[in-house]
């Protein structure tokens, strides 16, 4: 009688087999996780784009003598818009009191590990990081981007002038938002327009 051995190993075969269903398996988990993250970047830059839209809206609709604007800050819950309407539609002095939140707009438009950058028309850039602020200002007549404004996110208003025109930090060109997949937004100052892409 031939006494059975006790093979304690793999063969070539199996240990490829194996490695195959590891590469493959692998490949499902990175694309899946990819897509998951992908999807943040991707609601981020809707959000943020149909944002500027409904500012220079409220630009066009809701200024009188004071801009309206529209502030971006990111907290450790992500990254969220507001709305600003003047309180009073005459500028009385130079206060940065003028304006009210609009109610029930409140709201986060992005997850908190999502990146958004922001390229300015003097060839700098401001990454959006946690407690910071970006207001964006649109022309009240013409619905230009007039500039943004960057700030600490507790600061209330607009800087104003001694004539009380706002002070901008610069007008922005381009948004980008990434986290996983890339999508840009640019923006066209002189007439506000914007157009959304993934890179």
């Amino acid at each position: 009688m031939q006494e059975m051995r006790d093979n304690k190993g793999f063969s070539l075969v199996e240990l490829v087999i194996v490695l195959a269903l590891m590469a493959v398996l692998g490949s499902a988990i990175f694309y899946s996780y990819t897509l998951l993250f992908g999807q943040y970047a991707r609601q981020c830059a809707n959000n943020i784009s149909a944002a500027l839209d409904k500012e220079k809206n409220y630009a066009l609709a809701k200024s009188a003598t004071i801009d309206c604007y529209m502030e971006l800050t990111k907290d450790s819950k992500g990254i969220n818009v507001k709305y600003y309407t003047p309180s009073n539609a005459i500028a009385q002095g130079n206060s940065v009191d003028h304006w009210v939140e609009v109610a029930g707009e409140t709201r986060k438009i992005g997850n908190k590990n999502v990146d958004v950058s922001f390229d300015l028309d003097d060839g700098s850039t401001i990454s959006l990081a946690e407690g910071q602020s970006l207001k964006f200002i649109y022309n009240r007549t013409s619905g230009a981007l007039k500039g943004v404004v960057s700030s600490d996110g507790a600061t209330k208003g607009l800087p104003l002038d001694a004539g009380g025109n706002v002070v901008v930090t610069g007008k922005c060109t381009k948004i980008t938002i990434i986290n996983g997949r890339t999508y840009e937004i640019v923006i066209y100052p002189a007439t506000g327009k914007h157009v959304l892409s993934r890179v």
